[in-house]
């Protein structure tokens, strides 16, 4: 059977990465590549994303996804991200600790700083520690502050070598 989507083998000889896009998957889709595939690892970028982050978990939750679900925050943890749609974020907060989303996924931390944001909404978590992209020499970024009504964007430059919304990591069985 062929795998539908955006596959690459590119990362290593022995793995299959899906890089899933907004514009090209539904929540059905989702579900069904998730499920068809039985991939070893499942990777979630951020923490509030409904289609690539809530969905599934969600799926972990009610026993559909049987792989090892890795979770990255993505600087969602920091305060300044928090106080932003705090009306959103904020009920998604208490579900995560409700449903003790700390038992069932590991979490991914780009540094210390975020290592220690996990450390303080979800004690006691499982938590891995790898930089983005140890071996490129990036810039640092500094935050423009957002005024009520403004549209934020971030310009990114040719060191980031792939842009996604999720990404699901397989491992060859």
């Amino acid at each position: 059977t062929r795998l539908q989507g955006d596959w690459s083998s590119d990362v290593c000889s022995s793995d299959l990465v899906y890089y899933a896009k907004k514009s090209t998957l539904s929540f059905r889709k989702i579900y069904n590549e998730v499920i068809y595939v039985q991939a070893e690892y499942v990777y979630l970028n951020h923490l509030f994303s409904p289609r690539f982050v809530i969905y599934p978990i969600i799926l972990k939750l009610l026993h559909k996804i049987k792989s090892n679900v890795i979770l990255c925050p993505r600087g969602a943890l920091a305060e300044s991200a928090l106080s932003h749609k705090l009306y959103k974020k904020k009920p998604l907060m208490i579900l995560y600790g409700l449903i003790n989303l700390k038992r069932f996924i590991t979490f991914h931390a780009t540094n210390e700083k975020e290592e220690s944001q996990i450390k303080y909404f979800f004690p006691q978590s499982n938590i891995i520690v790898a930089e983005n992209m140890p071996n490129l020499q990036q810039i640092a970024y500094h935050s423009v502050r957002k005024e009520k009504g403004d549209r934020k964007s971030t310009r990114l430059n040719s060191s980031h070598l792939v842009i996604s919304y999720a990404v699901f990591c397989l491992k060859k069985k």
